[in-house]
């Protein structure tokens, strides 16, 4: 599944494209959800701080470089996990594309953590790769599918934040300006 918004200069959606309403029905949520997302400020569909920051970093260094910015993150299903790359598309006039593409998942099974079954309580969820915090390690819900994950809130894990500031290359002393690498 593919999809895409534009964004202009103040970050709301002006267009959107793509896979999006079919997504979100396949996944229980809304048939027409893009027509909704027009219009808005896109942080107002972003349910964290830590995300909207790691966002607006690379935004910045994509606009502030010219330079498109491509990240992999996870966008799972409730019953598979799903991998896709966002490539982010500068425009002279400092609009942003923002293209999603779905892309094949290569994972590798955590280290020997066991976790048991029933709920593995207060757990933070990284809203790029989807890992949870659990006693200090970040794990993969479905390298542990008897235990139910109950989530705290939602952040960007150490891991994700290191590669985004890698990714980015010579921006790297603005995202710590933004205290993201």
């Amino acid at each position: 599944m593919n999809s895409y918004y534009f964004l202009d200069a103040q970050n709301v959606i002006t267009r959107t494209g793509g896979d999006w309403d079919e997504f979100s029905k396949q996944n229980g949520g809304r048939s027409d959800i893009s027509q909704y997302a027009l219009g808005t400020w896109l942080w107002d569909h972003i349910g964290d701080d830590d995300t909207c920051s790691y966002l607006n970093a690379v935004f910045f260094a994509a606009r502030s470089s010219g330079s498109r910015v491509s990240l992999l993150y996870r966008c799972d299903t409730p019953a598979e996990p799903l991998q896709s790359r966002m490539n982010i598309i500068p425009r002279e006039d400092q609009t942003l594309v923002v293209l999603h593409e779905q892309v094949p998942l290569l994972r590798q099974v955590g280290p020997g953590l066991v976790l048991s079954a029933g709920k593995a309580q207060g757990t933070k969820c990284c809203t790029v790769c989807r890992s949870h915090e659990v006693d200090g390690r970040w794990i993969d819900k479905f390298d542990h599918p008897s235990a139910d994950f109950s989530i705290d809130h939602f952040t960007v894990c150490p891991e994700c934040k290191s590669v985004a500031a890698q990714m980015l290359g010579d921006i790297t002393p603005i995202l710590e300006e933004v205290e993201l690498a």
